[in-house]
């Protein structure tokens, strides 16, 4: 009987499967665009034209300061994480039950 080629999950895939999950990548992609809006504005707009107002996102994010934006996200990414994480340690299980 020919020895059956076991498939392992290794950290690195694991990893790979939870961290580019579209949720987490889209809740990357939204804080780099409003960080780097809000940036742009303080550093380009601002200065040039001080009449102009804001725009209500950018004030939006200014609006509470960095460190609660830092521990939502946080927060956030955590349970996107885990509840990812259990979702393929489920699958995982019932790839097993299957086999055996």
């Amino acid at each position: 009987m020919p020895k059956e080629k076991q498939r392992r999950t290794t950290r690195k895939r694991l990893w790979r499967e939870l961290l580019w999950g579209k949720t987490v990548v889209a809740i990357s992609l939204l804080t780099a665009f409003l960080s780097s809006a809000s940036w742009a504005w303080d550093e380009f707009v601002e200065p040039l034209r001080h009449s102009l107002p804001r725009p209500k996102l950018i004030e939006m994010v200014r609006y509470l300061p960095w460190y609660v934006w830092l521990i939502a996200g946080l927060a956030v990414l955590t349970i996107v994480i885990g509840e990812h994480a259990l979702k393929l340690i489920v699958v995982a299980e019932r790839q097993v039950e299957e086999t055996e």
